[in-house]
C-alpha cells in the first residue's frame, strides 16, 4: 500500500501560534504520511480555503488537512487518515453563551437543525458523526474535496445578509452530496482568541450568585 499523500495548509493572515508550527514539525516527521506544508495569506479566509482546496485537488493529495493558525492540535491528527473518513474535526472550544447557557464553552461540533439553527452535539465523547463543524482543524478525504467545486461560499440571502458562514455551508453542501460529517472528541484543539474578560466574569458571577463583578 502507497504512503498517504497529505497537503496540511494553514490559511492565516501573517501571524502563527507557535503550538501550531511545533505540531505541523512532529506531523511532517510522521513516517506514516508524505505531508506538504503550504501556509495561504489571501483574503477574505474563504477564498484562501477555496485556493487550497483546488491544491489539494489539482496536487493528486489523498488527504487535505487544515488548521485555522490560532487552533493547535494536541494530538497527532495524521492518527485520523487511517480511518478515511470523509470529513472528521479536531474540535476546538469555542464561547458560545447563546448557544450553551449552562455552561458557555463548547466544542465547535453541533447537530444541525436547519436555518441559523444549531445545538452543540451530545455526547461529546470518541468519534461522532455530526452535522455542522467549524474549519479550523478539519482532515477531509480527496473523494470530497474534488466533488465539491466551490466547497466554501458563504450563504447569502436575497438582501445579501448572511445566512451560513463558509463552514456551516460547506457541511450542509457535503452533506447534501452524499458525504458525512464527523467529530472525533479524542483528537481536540486548543483555541487561542481574544476574549473579555468582563464578560467571561460576568457570566460566571451570574452562575454561582457572586455580587462581585468586574469593575468596569
Amino acid at each position: 500500500m502507497s504512503t498517504p499523500k497529505v497537503l496540511l495548509t494553514v490559511p492565516c493572515t501573517g501571524s502563527l501560534r507557535k503550538e501550531l508550527a511545533a505540531a505541523i514539525m512532529c506531523m511532517t516527521r510522521d513516517p506514516r504520511c508524505s505531508v506538504d506544508v503550504r501556509f495561504q495569506s489571501e483574503r477574505p479566509y474563504e477564498h484562501s480555503l477555496n485556493l487550497l482546496a483546488r491544491q489539494a485537488a489539482d496536487g493528486e493529495y489523498d488527504f487535505w488537512l487544515t488548521f485555522d493558525d490560532d487552533q493547535c492540535p494536541i494530538t497527532n491528527p495524521l492518527d485520523l487518515v487511517e480511518l478515511n473518513l470523509d470529513v472528521v474535526s479536531c474540535p476546538a472550544p469555542i464561547w458560545m453563551p447563546d448557544k450553551s447557557p449552562h455552561y458557555p464553552v463548547v466544542w465547535n461540533a453541533f447537530d444541525d437543525l436547519g436555518g441559523e439553527n444549531y445545538r452543540a452535539h451530545q455526547p461529546m465523547s470518541g468519534l461522532q458523526e455530526v452535522g455542522i463543524v467549524g474549519s479550523g482543524a478539519l482532515l477531509i478525504t480527496r473523494r470530497v474535496f474534488e466533488s465539491l467545486e466551490r466547497p466554501f461560499l458563504i450563504d447569502w440571502d436575497a438582501a445579501g445578509r448572511k445566512l451560513a458562514g463558509p463552514d456551516i455551508a460547506f457541511c450542509r453542501r457535503a452533506r447534501e452530496a452524499g458525504f458525512k460529517i464527523w467529530c472525533h472528541y479524542d483528537y481536540p484543539c486548543r483555541h487561542y482568541v481574544v476574549t473579555d474578560i468582563a464578560e467571561v466574569g460576568d457570566w460566571i458571577a451570574r452562575h454561582f450568585s457572586i455580587k462581585q463583578k468586574v469593575p468596569i
